[in-house]
């Protein structure tokens, strides 16, 4: 997941209702583990897995809190939220959209 993705997704959240937003994520990562199964085998067996994998390593990987605090020094503008909590509003985001797609 590109850094950007985080800051924006954390931005989007503040804005829109956040099961909208789930079930929007759900059909776009189910869309992305068909079309990437061939390169991407796990992921297109196990789409939470291999998101609380990511997650996880965006969590604790410190060169990805310097990469997203450059970027919204760099390029945000208006808010400028935390690291920390952008990524505890997509971890919440994903929460949700597993909730909804028990069918994985």
């Amino acid at each position: 997941m590109l850094i950007r993705h985080v800051c924006d997704l954390r931005m989007m959240l503040g804005l829109v209702e956040t099961a909208g937003a789930a079930a929007l994520a759900l059909d776009i990562a189910t869309a992305d583990a068909a079309v990437f199964r061939n390169q991407c085998p796990a992921c297109a067996a196990d789409i939470p897995g291999e998101t609380r994998k990511a997650l996880g390593t965006l969590q604790t990987g410190r060169a990805y809190r310097a990469r997203y605090d450059r970027f919204v020094a760099d390029i945000a503008h208006g808010e400028r939220p935390g690291f920390s909590a952008a990524i505890r509003r997509v971890a919440d985001l994903a929460v949700t959209a597993w909730a909804i797609g028990r069918h994985w």
